[in-house]
């Protein structure tokens, strides 16, 4: 049995908690980063199968691909079971690309290509339909919605330069 000053410190009761919480959540632990890079790399596929010039950018970068000169932010989230039913969620943390490629994942990839002005200043968006084909919600007219994207390509005016070798 622990000794009562081990639980004195509030670092290492918090230390304590997130040891509980890992063992009785294990699915907590799980790195959540792996559903970004598949599905940036879905969205990438789709993209060029689709005829458009993609890149990706470096780590660092306030977003995720280049399609012919658009900025483009990607992201992706696995169904949340939770007491009032369930939701795919994903943060905003900036609002310096011009398009949002939102991937809800059930098995299957549903991409909601969304303008970052009708995102507007939120924080965080949520599609609370399981099947995302079946929503009503907010984000639902931009399911599929390439036409947003080339929308953004022509209002972007982007000449690019053709490799030299």
């Amino acid at each position: 049995m622990n000794s009562l000053w081990f639980y004195s410190d509030p670092i290492d009761r918090l230390h304590q908690l997130g040891l509980s919480i890992s063992k009785n959540k294990p699915w907590l632990a799980a790195d959540y980063r792996f559903v970004e890079w598949s599905a940036l790399d879905e969205i990438q596929t789709i993209l060029t199968g689709r005829g458009y010039r993609v890149s990706r950018t470096k780590a660092n970068s306030p977003f995720d691909l280049w399609v012919e000169g658009v900025r483009v932010e990607a992201k992706a989230a696995r169904w949340h079971e939770c007491m009032q039913g369930g939701r795919y969620q994903a943060a905003i943390r900036n609002h310096q690309a011009d398009l949002l490629i939102f991937d809800c994942i059930n098995g299957a990839h549903h991409l909601h290509v969304i303008p970052m002005t009708a995102i507007g200043a939120v924080k965080s968006i949520a599609v609370w339909s399981y099947d995302p084909t079946r929503s009503k919600g907010r984000w639902a007219q931009f399911l599929d919605a390439w036409a947003e994207l080339d929308k953004a390509i022509d209002a972007a005016n982007f000449v690019w330069q053709l490799p030299l070798f």
